[in-house]
């Protein structure tokens, strides 16, 4: 089963077990599974948690703070730690994760994305008490960009999350009003790429310290 599970998934699983062994856990249960992933530090369901917003590091120490109420100090640091029934069942349904998305290897997204299908588990229950479920994960996983070029301008934009435009420069003010006003009356957020960019790479509040409107604005995001 391991060739359906990417590389950095086989390597979470490892992490999974030491982060088991570290806590004195009696077995490896989706809780590691989820420590397992914020060991890694990357890949999709980290680019995920963080694109919610999700404070990391609290999750990690709320977990943490769990499971060493269920410590086992008999138990030895190297200790052989099975995987729980829960584990494995996560374990079988990123796989099924995968599928539904049309992905023939099981990466972290599916595995977060298990964990919050199944719910009764300590992962999913922090994870939720931070904001975080399968619905928000889903449509992060899913969200596909649509690229749309020329005069051109979709009427409809329910589709769409966000429209993400260019600076305009071969097109008029009125038009530019236009598609903003179109995507307003369609309750759809509308924004530059300019603007995506600088809050994508961490600047754009600082870029905004001359503009004291604007940077109240976004201190409430």
């Amino acid at each position: 089963m391991n060739n359906q599970f990417s590389q950095r998934v086989s390597d979470i699983i490892v992490y999974s077990k030491e982060e088991a062994n570290r806590l004195r856990s009696r077995h490896i249960g989706p809780e590691h599974l989820l420590l397992g992933m914020l060991r890694d530090g990357e890949g999709k369901a980290i680019e995920i948690l963080s694109k919610l917003n999700t404070n990391l590091a609290a999750v990690k120490q709320q977990i943490e703070a769990r499971l060493k109420t269920e410590a086992d100090d008999m138990l030895l640091p190297d200790a052989e730690i099975p995987l729980s029934n829960d584990a494995a069942k996560i374990l079988k349904m990123c796989i099924l994760e995968a599928r539904g998305m049309k992905s023939n290897i099981a990466d972290t997204e599916h595995v977060l994305l298990a964990i919050l299908r199944e719910r009764n588990n300590m992962a999913a229950s922090v994870l939720e008490a931070n904001d975080v479920n399968y619905v928000k994960v889903l449509e992060q996983a899913t969200l596909q960009p649509d690229v749309n070029s020329g005069m051109g301008f979709p009427e409809d934009l329910s589709p769409y999350a966000m429209v993400i435009h260019c600076g305009g420069c071969m097109l008029n003010e009125r038009e530019v009003r236009f598609r903003m006003k179109c995507a307003q009356d369609q309750g759809v957020p509308i924004t530059n790429y300019g603007i995506a960019i600088a809050h994508m790479r961490g600047i754009l509040k600082r870029s905004t310290q001359m503009l004291p409107q604007v940077r109240k604005i976004l201190e409430k995001q």
